[in-house]
């Protein structure tokens, strides 16, 4: 009988220890899974914080990159030779290198697009794509990030007005303007009668342009748009702007008048939001560049350009008249443009007639209603820049485009 009960009691003890050994067994594969997916949650971790570490390194390299390339525009030129080149910079541990493209085709002739500023103006576009990457080690790139931008030169001439300071328009007898308009100040609109602006279809009877239609409106502010006077607390008359809409469906965008109620009213960005984007206040600033940009031997134009055609008031001939040359980019008479008998004289009032810079002056009262053109204004070029987080603008300019000094108003003799 004792001898049965202990072997019984050894049956038992080892019938535990093997179960003491498969729990042993259960809790090291689970230690050894947790352990393995602690490690991988780790290794994980590592490759996506240096994932983000790359793409946040060359974020930064696009970045960089635009910004130098927005000064190549800004100072009105585009890229050549060298702009074209990789460029590197390290940045928290790891090389950087960035560099710009052109796009095959450049430059294309378009038309800018509805829901853009300008839209519906002709354009030269240049198509760019800038590309950068990041490598921990030497040749093993993280991340490449890169992204695409037009850059488009707009012949301002296109413009009904175009001003650097505050703009007030405000006509004593029944005007009508077509053409874009645009400040890089304040606008301010009024009338002593009926003004109106709005698009035209082509044609040579009333409300008509001659030779093309019109068939957009835009007028913007890089400041604040104001219906009445600037020169005093008032608001007069009736200004009607078109929208951008054609509800009627006859072929025209419909006109809505802006609110007058007696004293100079800021607009507010709901009640400019009714035209629809015809009517646009706090726009970004465009760069124009300085006069010293036509500077003869040192300006941007000067030196930049294929042709110089001059007015040589230094060196008359024999009966007094000044000539007309090409001259090189050192200053250099390369050859006369018109023939003695047909150069210009000594009237300095005729030559200037062609050459001076206009200032402007307020549309005042005048003896007849006024229809007004785009193409009536004074000949200027314009650049617009746009990318999808890259947008800039800037005007390039001709002969006859702004005066330095206080604040413009839109001339009569710039549109009669």
């Amino acid at each position: 009988m004792t001898q049965r009960k202990r072997a019984g009691r050894r049956r038992e003890r080892g019938i535990a220890l093997v179960a003491v050994l498969l729990v042993l067994v259960l809790m090291l594969g689970i230690g050894a899974a947790f352990h393995t997916t602690v490690i991988n949650d780790v290794v994980s971790r590592g490759a996506n914080l240096r994932a983000a570490q790359g793409f946040y390194a060359s974020e930064a390299g696009i970045n960089l990159g635009m910004g130098t390339y927005r000064n190549i525009f800004l100072n009105y030129a585009i890229p050549t030779g060298n702009d074209f080149n990789p460029y590197t910079f390290n940045f928290n541990s790891r090389t950087v290198t960035y560099q710009l493209s052109n796009v095959a085709g450049n430059p294309f002739t378009v038309i800018v697009p509805a829901g853009r500023n300008f839209a519906g103006l002709n354009a030269t576009e240049y198509r760019y794509t800038a590309d950068s990457n990041s490598q921990l080690n030497l040749g093993d790139v993280e991340a490449d990030v890169g992204t695409q931008f037009n850059v488009d030169y707009i012949p301002i001439f296109q413009f009904l007005a175009f001003f650097q300071r505050d703009l007030e328009i405000e006509p004593g007898p029944n005007a009508t303007f077509h053409g874009p308009i645009h400040t890089n100040g304040n606008l301010y609109l009024n009338s002593n009668n009926t003004l109106t602006i709005c698009d035209c279809t082509a044609g040579v009877g009333p409300g008509q342009c001659t030779p093309n239609a019109i068939p957009v409106v835009h007028v913007s502010a890089a400041g604040q748009i104001y219906r009445g006077r600037k020169d005093v607390n008032s608001c007069t008359g009736t200004v009607q702007v078109s929208k951008l809409v054609d509800a009627d469906h006859n072929g025209l965008l419909d006109l809505q008048t802006m609110t007058c109620g007696g004293s100079t009213t800021q607009e507010s960005s709901a009640t400019l939001s009714t035209w629809l984007g015809s009517l646009l206040a706090r726009q970004p600033v465009v760069a124009v560049p300085q006069p010293s940009a036509l500077n003869r031997l040192t300006g941007q134009y000067w030196l930049s350009a294929d042709l110089r055609i001059v007015l040589d008031l230094t060196t008359p001939d024999a009966t007094g008249l000044f000539p007309i040359v090409v001259q090189n980019a050192d200053g250099m008479a390369g050859d006369h443009i018109l023939r003695t008998g047909d150069r210009i004289g000594r009237d300095r009032n005729a030559a200037r007639q062609c050459l001076e810079l206009h200032d402007a002056e307020r549309v005042g009262a005048a003896r007849k209603h006024k229809d007004v053109g785009g193409g009536e204004m004074g000949r200027k070029n314009t650049v617009v820049e746009h990318a999808e987080e890259f947008r800039l603008g800037k005007f390039a300019l001709e002969l006859g485009f702004l005066r330095t000094g206080a604040d413009d108003d839109l001339g009569a003799r710039q549109i009669e």
